[in-house]
């Protein structure tokens, strides 16, 4: 996948993305076989190639209307994909998905940002269920990155497009290789056996945990497969996304001249079609150091680590 470029959608696929240090392996099932569903995927690369952004959303409504907001969200995710700071991209999402007329429609979603020099990541939820983990080293699987319980007078973390301005939290860290980091649609834990019981959280956790090692080629459709043999009738009465991020076992990605020259070339390209008129925003990079100072000298990159990395 190129610097830049945005992949994924809301249709029917099984399908794998490799991004620097990084793989996405995705299974989109819309309900009733649907061409089109309310599940949304999205896959960037950023910041030279340096950042990997993960966007899975589930949208309330059907047809027209999810169709706009996946056109919406990708336009979005182009507009910011040179933008680091993972807070900021939720917020400028979440303030356009309230300003733009969807029918009442809302979103619950979940970014993840994958920093390539250090196997930093960072998530961000806006009210969607919280993505399960596998330890390389233990094998064993957790939910991870719960939504922090807050009291103050600031929302936080609620979905994209109730109200406007919302607080989104990051939470930070170290991704190494062999770990399998999982997002998934709420329709997974919310499928009832035939005693109308949730399989919730746990109960997922436990169908990961029976199925081994598997690699995310093959772990993906054997728990989608898994979940849907214990619903009623065998059948999951939604959406299903399940989408799997597995870190790469080789060395930390280090940006090199042929990969800045290929980003510079692209960036000038974008603003080339925004001048005569083929596109309305420029994905412009954000002004940091990390960002702009990382482009060319790698050291700044590794700033970004977590507490875990120093």
């Amino acid at each position: 996948m190129s610097c830049m470029e945005v992949w994924g959608g809301n249709h029917l696929t099984f399908s794998e993305v490799d991004m620097p240090g990084l793989s996405a392996h995705v299974l989109s099932a819309p309900f009733d076989n649907a061409e089109y569903g309310g599940d949304i995927h999205y896959v960037s690369s950023c910041a030279t190639g340096r950042v990997t952004r993960v966007l899975v959303a589930d949208v309330s409504g059907h047809g027209e209307a999810v169709a706009s907001i996946a056109d919406s969200l990708r336009s979005l995710m182009q507009r910011f994909v040179n933008y680091v700071d993972q807070r900021r991209f939720m917020d400028a999402l979440n303030r356009q998905f309230t300003k733009d007329d969807h029918d009442g429609a809302f979103a619950t979603a979940i970014a993840v940002s994958y920093w390539a020099p250090t196997g930093c990541l960072a998530i961000s939820n806006a009210g969607h269920p919280p993505p399960l983990v596998r330890d390389a080293a233990t094998g064993r699987w957790r939910v991870a990155f719960r939504r922090r319980k807050d009291e103050s007078d600031v929302a936080h973390d609620l979905p994209l497009g109730v109200i406007s301005p919302v607080a989104y939290d990051e939470v930070e860290a170290p991704m190494r290789p062999g770990d399998l980091v999982l997002l998934y649609s709420d329709s997974l834990i919310e499928s009832r056996d035939v005693d109308g019981k949730e399989l919730g959280e746990e109960g997922l956790v436990r169908i990961a945990e029976s199925l081994g090692d598997l690699a995310a080629s093959e772990f993906v459709p054997a728990l989608a497969e898994r979940v849907r043999q214990r619903a009623v009738n065998e059948r999951i009465e939604d959406d299903v996304t399940i989408l799997a991020l597995s870190a790469a076992p080789e060395a930390r990605y280090r940006m090199g001249v042929t990969d800045w020259a290929r980003a510079m070339a692209r960036f000038s390209r974008f603003i080339g079609r925004a001048m005569v008129g083929r596109r309305r925003e420029i994905p412009w990079p954000e002004m940091t150091i990390s960002n702009i100072g990382g482009a060319l000298i790698h050291r700044l990159n590794l700033r970004r680590r977590t507490p875990e990395q120093e």
